[in-house]
């Protein structure tokens, strides 16, 4: 995409004269389609935008019309950007910390892409752990509440359940009788499942557990279960295949997996170093407790990241392990933030074409937040909107069969944004079209007519 900053149309002129004679504009790609003041919108400008579609996009391509917006677009975003580099945005402190927060997080995707996401693939024997579907009947008892001794009292009943239980109708009783679920009132019954629905700690008791046996007691952020199995099929691999949410299970697990043994490379290095025998007292000194290169991590790091994360005494004090845990978690940022600087990562074409592309995003939608003009909203524009709106959005039928209309003090907030939204786009329409007109954008028709028939012959 050209971006040039000629201003007078002379040497505008005279500047497309020379790119004809010395680039060529016989050349398909480099054949001009529309111009603006200061610059113009080629082939190859329109190729590299619409390839970037997804196929629903370039199925939406049909007119003449729609070739000669994607056009106003390119154009729109350079005039955008060259404005909003001449106002002296990107030089500003806040921008640039916004743009390093961006550099960071690309850098990041990069790095994970290389040594995670790229390894992973799955395979049709990765789907064969979900072929057994369990009819599974569950006891459960809460364990969100701050009495212990009731917590123990629920794990010596579950316990004597379990031994007590021989058979379903039994098991159905005591779920009736003790359980703290919903699914009390069906016997305990949860229903047909695969794995991957419910807990991983329940996922790991239903491979080991046999058909018509209670388990043991599995301990969950949801509470103390005991499980029942009653019956065991399997499906179809077709079936599996085509259960998205299966496929996302299995894709989530190996990146973890991925994620974690990269995490491990990184804290083998051996230019890291961890005292784990500094943890031991607590100290709020400069006792280097990790260092990786120049970084150091001091003891006194690591217990001020203990007590942010403990939210003034709200949560209990770690155990020496989970110490452990956070200072390795504290050194994989560092570790890491040394990766993001690497010359490798920075001179990489991937990371230079996406901080170029972030920048130029940034930099536009600064400018527009800043130029575009919103209407106020008024107090007969929201009783407006409320009383349009009153029996669709605010009105509802009670469990008795009784309306309830929502008071509009209880729906002003949803009411200013809905309109505050319809508001923005408007304003931002606008804003655009009088940047368009300003710049005096003009496109080729016929050139239009020869770009849609380049796409047809491919």
């Amino acid at each position: 995409m050209k971006k040039h900053s000629f201003r007078n149309k002379p040497a505008f002129l005279l500047y497309l004269v020379l790119i004809c004679l010395f680039v060529g504009c016989g050349s398909n790609d480099n054949r001009i389609v529309a111009t603006y003041d200061g610059g113009f919108i080629t082939f190859k400008d329109m190729k590299v935008e619409i390839d970037g579609y997804t196929n629903k996009e370039k199925s939406e391509l049909s007119s003449n019309n729609d070739f000669v917006k994607v056009a106003r677009k390119l154009a729109l975003e350079n005039i955008l950007l060259e404005e909003a580099i001449n106002s002296g945005i990107s030089q500003e402190s806040e921008f640039k910390e916004k743009l390093q927060d961006s550099r960071n997080n690309i850098g990041f995707e990069i790095l994970k892409k290389k040594n995670v996401l790229d390894k992973i693939f799955i395979v049709e024997a990765d789907y064969h752990r979900y072929k057994k579907i369990y009819s599974l009947y569950q006891i459960v008892k809460r364990t969100d509440i701050p009495d212990e001794s009731k917590i123990a009292s629920s794990k010596n009943l579950l316990n004597s359940l379990s031994k007590s239980i021989k058979t379903l109708d039994q098991f159905k009783n005591a779920a009736a009788k003790y359980s703290d679920d919903v699914t009390s009132v069906k016997g305990g019954f949860v229903g047909e499942i695969k794995l991957g629905v419910m807990e991983e700690e329940i996922d790991r008791a239903l491979e080991k557990i046999t058909v018509g046996k209670v388990s043991g007691i599995v301990e969950t952020s949801a509470g103390l279960h005991l499980l029942y199995v009653d019956n065991i099929r399997e499906v179809e691999l077709g079936e599996l295949l085509s259960d998205k949410r299966i496929g996302d299970d299995i894709y989530k697990a190996k990146e973890e997996y991925y994620e974690n043994e990269w995490y491990e490379k990184l804290l083998s290095d051996s230019k890291y170093k961890l005292n784990i025998e500094t943890l031991k007292k607590k100290v709020y000194d400069d006792e280097i407790v990790a260092q990786y290169e120049d970084k150091i991590i001091t003891r006194k790091n690591a217990f001020e990241s203990v007590d942010k994360l403990r939210q003034n005494g709200a949560f209990p004090e770690p155990t020496f392990e989970e110490l452990i845990r956070l200072v390795k978690n504290l050194s994989l940022g560092i570790i890491i933030k040394k990766k993001l600087n690497s010359d490798s990562l920075l001179n990489s074409a991937e990371y230079k074409d996406r901080i170029k592309k972030e920048e130029e995003f940034l930099l536009r939608n600064e400018y527009i937040a800043r130029n575009v003009k919103n209407r106020s909203i008024t107090d007969l524009e929201i009783v407006s909107f409320y009383n349009n709106n009153k029996k669709t959005l605010f009105t509802f039928t009670l469990d008795n069969g009784k309306e309830y209309v929502q008071p509009i003090n209880e729906v002003k907030e949803f009411i200013v944004q809905k309109i505050s939204d319809s508001y923005s786009a408007e304003s931002k329409y606008d804003f655009y079209r009088d940047v368009i007109e300003k710049n005096n954008f003009k496109v080729d028709e016929k050139k239009i007519d020869l770009f849609i028939a380049s796409l047809k012959k491919k």
